[in-house]
């Protein structure tokens, strides 16, 4: 019987190692040790830097570093190291290294400089590219800082390192700046001005985005209206977007948004104006504009969400007396109820009718409601059990 378990525990092992063969190999080194080994070796450190917790990083652990290409590639040309850097002497590491988010994969010289990175869950042929450009001087980080800091401004090289930066997750503010610093603003519709504007800058308050407000026909002229309209849009959508994210200040910082909008002229304006109004009525409580924005966002962006559709008409029903409004939002939810068996939808559809005036069937569809909400378990039956006397008592 022991021989028997010697042999399974052997098998286990040799099991194990031929695992951990076929994939990437960590090496259980000291940082100062792996420094040496790099400098003697000639070699880059692969970190991952890692956190216990994180998704990514156990996506990453799963599939990519196991991968046999992988780990080939890895382990012939680099010292890999996965080093938790929220736990000594990893939260170093990470302050040394600017490390916010994980997994940051960082390639580091035997000297402790980081020559190239990356961030974010990746699949083995993206983890393969990313060593590629850091063994490759002309395409890692270092490489093309060394080349910006030599004077290198062409277009397509920005371009490159623009979305290099990206790939790292690093904040690209400093570097749009120092670039913008060495420009009279008369250079600032040049072609390279223009890639620096349209791939890293999205604050509509900075000073870039605030120029391009002010000359865009010269932008238009130069780079074309369609592309300028949808830089100007992407990034009023993406500041629309943390707004009705966040949590703070949110009534003044959507104000200051409709305040750049309403004199520009781009493509989609309608579109984001309707969102932007929709947020703003429902933060002031102007349920006239609310309800007027709801149904221009749904007629232009063909909302089909449920749930968002049935938010809107609830809303509707509960603050519009305009019959048209409550036609509209009763044609939203006409497919989904049969589609769904849902309560909420069908409680939703009901009071519309009901104040539309068709009591009869506003009750014969509030006693399914009624019914689904009992076999449901999240569901506040009670709302649904006084709708239906509401309507009943109005026969």
């Amino acid at each position: 019987m022991r021989l028997i378990y010697s042999i399974c525990v052997f098998m286990l092992i040799g099991y194990q190692a031929d695992a951990q063969k076929g994939g990437m190999q960590f090496q259980d080194l000291e940082w100062s040790e792996a420094l040496k080994k790099a400098k003697s070796e000639n070699k880059l450190i692969f970190l991952n830097g890692m956190a216990q917790w994180s998704q990514p990083c156990k996506l990453m652990d799963e599939y990519t570093f196991s991968d046999t290409e992988v780990g080939e590639y890895y382990n012939k040309n680099f010292i890999n190291l996965s080093i938790d850097m929220e736990a000594f002497p990893g939260s170093e590491l990470a302050e040394r290294y600017q490390v916010y988010l994980y997994p940051t994969l960082l390639f580091i010289n035997g000297d402790g400089v980081v020559v190239h990175r990356g961030c974010g869950a990746m699949e083995s042929a993206a983890l393969i590219d990313l060593g590629q450009r850091a063994l490759d001087p002309e395409t890692r980080l270092a490489g093309l800082q060394k080349k910006y800091d030599e004077g290198n401004r062409d277009s397509e090289f920005l371009a490159n390192m623009s979305a290099t930066l990206s790939d790292a997750c690093l904040d690209q503010t400093a570097w749009v700046d120092h670039f913008f610093s060495e420009l009279n603003q008369s250079q600032w519709t040049s072609k390279a001005a223009w890639t620096m504007i349209s791939l890293n800058v999205d604050d509509p308050y900075s000073p870039y985005f605030q120029y391009l407000m002010k000359y865009k026909d010269l932008y238009v002229m130069n780079f074309g209206k369609d592309t300028v309209d949808q830089k100007i849009y992407d990034v009023l959508l993406s500041q629309f977007t943390q707004i009705y994210e966040g949590e703070d200040i949110r009534l003044f910082a959507i104000q200051a948004l409709k305040s750049i909008i309403q004199p520009l002229e781009f493509g989609q304006k309608d579109e984001l104006e309707a969102m932007v109004n929709l947020q703003y009525a429902e933060e002031k409580e102007d349920w006239d504009l609310y309800c007027k924005s709801a149904i221009l966002v749904v007629s232009q962006q063909g909302v089909e969400d449920p749930l968002q559709l049935n938010e809107f008409a609830w809303k509707i029903y509960v603050f519009s007396e305009d019959a048209e409004q409550l036609k509209t939002a009763k044609g939203w939810l006409e497919p989904l109820i049969k589609q769904y068996d849902d309560p909420s939808l069908i409680d939703t559809y009901a009071s519309l009718i009901y104040k539309l005036g068709d009591v009869k069937s506003a009750i014969r569809w509030e006693k399914k409601a009624v019914r689904l909400a009992e076999m449901a378990e999240d569901e506040d039956l009670l709302h649904y059990q006084l709708q239906l006397e509401r309507f009943e008592s109005g026969l």
